[in-house]
């Protein structure tokens, strides 16, 4: 069964060189996410848009889905949505 994303990111690795990983990841890698309206960890799969491969320093598309989403309802959308409009503003 497939399921549907949830959001949409631009990620960046950092580089070795910076602390980052010394090893690539691919396309279903399950990282821990922070979002800084919760003190929780979530995991989520990173599905990457025309790659399948991301080094250390790349920058890449992915649709991010989470694997506990129950725990954000109704907090990330309003955060958000609060983020855009300070940014317009």
């Amino acid at each position: 069964m497939k399921s549907k994303s949830h959001f949409s990111a631009l990620l960046t690795y950092t580089p070795t060189e910076e602390g980052g990983r010394p090893t690539p990841v691919s396309s279903g890698y399950r990282p821990g996410f922070k979002f800084p309206f919760d003190k929780n960890l979530f995991t989520g799969i990173q599905k990457f848009a025309g790659t399948d491969l991301a080094f250390p320093g790349d920058s890449v598309h992915a649709e991010i889905t989470l694997l506990n989403p129950e725990k954000l309802t109704g907090k990330y959308m309003k955060a958000w949505i609060s983020i855009f409009l300070k940014v317009i503003n």
